[in-house]
């Protein structure tokens, strides 16, 4: 068997469990914000969405600290380290990730935007799209480390749902300014959706960046 045909981590079964550790706390994540975010469309801000708020928040910091001894074990146990240097973009990436999933979730809680109800059923369709569209690739990314030519589906599928995505927000943003309200509260609600479709954005780029390494792995 070739070398570019092994797992890139070959025998080194610890390092594929904490990064599998660290794409569960990003799907779980997404999974969470979407349910904070249904949560303040129904109820409001209340102590059940603060629950939720810290608990992304825990995720995000367990995710840290795993990136970290990733990024330092990398350096001592990995067996093919011509990949190092994508690999490591790509946890770094994967971060970046919880960074956005954190501050989604901070802003919500502290903000407070009011969204006209007849817009709730398509702002929950941008979040569930958004979350989609993480979940594909986290599936994605850890096939990767262990079959990265069954990775195709799944990062046609981000790139389709950022799309999607990106098409939604247009269309509430739309509907948002045609309103009479005044504009300051126009733009702080656009600036919302602005920071999902952000996040949806990144997805993509992470999903972009994953078919070149894999290229670059078949080379």
């Amino acid at each position: 068997m070739s070398e570019r045909n092994v797992k890139i981590f070959g025998r080194i079964t610890s390092l594929q469990k904490q990064i599998d550790q660290m794409l569960d706390q990003i799907s779980e994540t997404a999974m969470l914000y979407q349910q904070l975010f249904d949560h303040y469309l129904d109820q409001g801000a209340d102590a059940a969405m603060e629950k939720k708020v810290e608990r992304i928040l825990e995720r995000k910091h367990l995710t840290s600290a795993l990136c970290k001894e990733l990024e330092i074990a990398l350096y001592t146990d990995m067996l093919i380290p011509d990949a190092r240097g994508d690999v490591l973009e790509l946890l770094h990436a994967l971060h970046d990730l919880m960074d956005l999933y954190k501050d989604l979730a901070v802003d919500l809680s502290i903000r407070q935007p009011r969204f006209d109800p007849a817009l709730n059923h398509e702002l929950m369709a941008v979040v569930k799209l958004v979350t989609e569209a993480v979940d594909h690739l986290v599936k994605a990314s850890r096939l990767f480390f262990s079959d990265y030519r069954a990775m195709q589906h799944d990062l046609h599928k981000v790139g389709f749902l950022e799309g999607e995505a990106d098409d939604l927000v247009n269309k509430l943003k739309r509907q948002i300014f045609s309103t009479d309200d005044p504009i300051y509260k126009k733009i702080f609600r656009c600036e919302i959706l602005d920071n999902l479709d952000d996040l949806a954005d990144s997805a993509k780029d992470v999903a972009e960046m994953l078919s070149i390494c894999a290229i670059k792995r078949a080379l």
